[in-house]
């Protein structure tokens, strides 16, 4: 998890070299969208939760 924040915003743009993820820059996000987001990630929702 090698993540690194590339564009910042209204939106922050993160990029490992593989994959990219385009997280909204807010307080509250939506449950779904974190579940996006993890998926964007190329995590299951259990690595996720290794995680924090």
């Amino acid at each position: 998890m090698g993540f690194r924040i590339v564009t910042r915003g209204k939106h922050i743009g993160m990029s490992d070299g593989t994959y990219r993820i385009t997280i909204p820059n807010h307080k509250r996000l939506n449950p779904y969208t974190l579940k996006a987001i993890i998926k964007d990630a190329g995590l299951t929702d259990k690595e996720f939760k290794k995680l924090l």
